[in-house]
């Protein structure tokens, strides 16, 4: 069990970098289409969404690591501190849910010729 905890965040972050990069491509790209133009720039502009995003989990998760080893948890401001950042970081998987969910849901719904499979 204490050996997934140390993966648990390196498996996540996978899994972030993946859904982010299947909605820069399903989802992304056709909206903004008419704003930014297909050249590399927009290939450009697209893997900077993937790359901040993936930023973001690895500083929420070393903040998380940080408080863990500066902090004791009779220090005045350890509350505040642990639930700003648990705040933070639901916030993030809420999004993290919400850009799966639209990303599955639009797939479902444009492609009547693929299967999907189910386990």
């Amino acid at each position: 069990m204490n050996s997934l905890a140390y993966f648990a965040p390196a498996f996540f972050l996978f899994t972030v970098h993946i859904a982010m990069d299947a909605f820069r491509q399903d989802v992304l790209s056709q909206v903004l289409a008419g704003v930014v133009n297909d050249t590399n720039n927009s290939s450009q502009f697209y893997n900077a969404f993937v790359f901040t995003i993936d930023f973001i989990y690895v500083l929420l998760i070393m903040t998380v690591v940080f408080y863990s080893l500066h902090l004791t948890n009779n220090h005045p401001r350890f509350r505040r501190y642990i639930y700003g950042i648990s705040t933070l970081f639901g916030l993030f998987m809420v999004i993290v849910f919400a850009v799966l969910a639209v990303d599955i849901f639009r797939g479902l719904i444009d492609n009547a010729d693929c299967n999907y499979y189910f386990i």
